[in-house]
């Protein structure tokens, strides 16, 4: 990703969509992370909200929150 990312152009849609699958991946072996408890529990929010924010860091659409995070009110500090 900051390969493309740091050239200073944007992206190709192909680009953009290989990013987003890799970064639902990494998404998702976090979540197990937390789950399977192979980090401490004091990085269990530090990690959701990396993966939370991370597509729209890059400009990518965003998947929401993970399943069984709670929503974050629209006027909660990011």
């Amino acid at each position: 990703m900051a390969e493309w990312m740091g050239k200073g152009r944007k992206p190709s849609p192909q680009e953009q969509a290989a990013a987003a699958s890799v970064i639902r991946e990494a998404a998702a072996s976090g979540q197990k992370a937390v789950e399977d408890r192979t980090l401490p529990s004091r990085y269990d929010g530090l990690l959701r909200r990396y993966f939370r924010r991370l597509p729209e860091q890059l400009g990518l659409p965003s998947a929401g929150p993970a399943p069984g995070e709670p929503v974050p009110a629209k006027d909660a500090p990011r």
